[in-house]
Order: structure tokens, then sequence, then C-alpha cells
């Protein structure tokens, strides 16, 4: 079996676009996104800002999608041999119409999820994406699964709105 992947289309290739992808993402959310349009993000107190966390998760994309990029060109530029991937059903691994269809579905949903934030807060829209995630990763135990997925939103709501004193968006009709 060839160890070194390098053909268009492989796992490879598809790593390093991806890896440049969400580097450019998260330069995007540092440098315009958190500065523009979180409220607060550019106090300049020594308080803990609501733009702490957006630029942690920003600066974590710039560095995992930079060491993904340079390990796939690494390999590419033969510095360093592939790891052949297969699958637990022998099928080929590889990025095609599948994952861009599965991706554009997940943008779609995140996009959805973002929205319903302002309009439902962030309690109601937290617990339902919990459930269907939950679900599809084929847990199916009812009870856990409602569980875990009405309380990990509030103890977030919580932990970030009462003791980090960060604001998260609110039920319009009703302040938790």
């Amino acid at each position: 079996m060839n160890n070194n992947i390098s053909a268009a289309g492989s796992p490879t290739t598809a790593n390093l676009y991806s890896g440049v992808i969400v580097a450019l993402l998260g330069v995007i959310a540092l440098f315009w996104l958190i500065p523009e349009f979180v409220t607060g993000a550019n106090d300049t107190s020594k308080n803990l800002t609501p733009g702490f966390m957006p630029r942690v998760a920003a600066w974590c994309m710039i560095l995992f999608g930079v060491s993904v990029a340079l390990a796939a060109a690494r390999v590419m530029f033969g510095k360093e041999k592939a790891i052949v991937e297969e699958s637990e059903e022998n099928e080929e691994l590889s990025y095609g119409r599948t994952e861009v269809i599965n991706t554009l579905v997940l943008v779609i949903l995140s996009a959805i999820y973002v929205s319903a934030l302002s309009y439902l807060g962030f309690i109601i829209p937290s617990t339902i994406l919990l459930v269907f995630l939950i679900y599809l990763t084929g847990y199916r135990n009812k009870f856990v699964l409602v569980l875990v997925a009405i309380s990990v939103p509030i103890s977030l709501e919580l932990l970030l709105w009462h003791i980090l004193k960060v604001p998260l968006p609110q039920f319009p009709l009703i302040n938790f």
C-alpha cells in the first residue's frame, strides 16, 4: 500500500485546505468579527470582557488550523510519510460530495442556531441543539439525554452570567 498520499482529492489535500480555511476564519474572527460585533469586546479595563472567550476560540482556530495545514504540507513536500487511514468498514476515506453536503448542512444549522440565540436566548436553542447532537451520536437513553441537554446550558448560563459576569443572549419574555 502506498503510504505517501499526495494526489488531488486525497485526505492530505483536504487537510491542507481545511487547515488553511479554519486558520483564515480564526483570523477573520479575531480581527474583524469580534471587535466589530461583540459588545464590550474592546473594553480596556482589567475585567474579563465578553470578547475574551471568543478571542480564545479564534486563537485556537488559528493554531489548530495552521498545525493541520503544516502537517499536510510536510506530507505533500515529502518531508513526512502520510498515515494511510482506513475506515472500520474498509472503505476509502476521502473528502467528496457527501462531506461537502454535510458541511453545508452544518453551516446552515449553525446559522439557524446563532439566529435563534437572538430570538430565544441561550438556554432554549442550546438545549435543542444538544438533544439533536446527542441523539445523532447514537445515544438513546432519553432520561440522560434530556438531563444533559437541559443541565449543561443552564450550568453554562449560571457560570458565565453570574460568576464570570459574561452576558449571554436572554429569552426576550423571561429573564432566567
